[in-house]
């Protein structure tokens, strides 16, 4: 599955709308909170990782022509 900024968000929606209920506890809240951070951090982390594999394979194939 591929997790875009779009799916980010509406788990950022998702999460103000778990928030509006009074009867969500402390501990929902801060589980809930945490998970969204950590999905974002993952979320920068793959796109990070996305960026270097783009530049690593142009490498290797700079690297094929060469040896070629």
């Amino acid at each position: 599955m591929e997790i875009g900024q779009d799916y980010i968000n509406k788990l950022q929606e998702l999460s103000n709308e778990v928030f509006k209920n009074p009867t969500l506890s402390p501990a929902a809240r801060i589980l809930i909170q945490n998970l969204l951070m950590t999905t974002q951090v993952l979320f920068a982390e793959v796109q990070c990782l996305k960026s270097e594999n783009i530049e690593l394979k142009a490498r290797v194939q700079e690297l094929e022509l060469l040896i070629r």
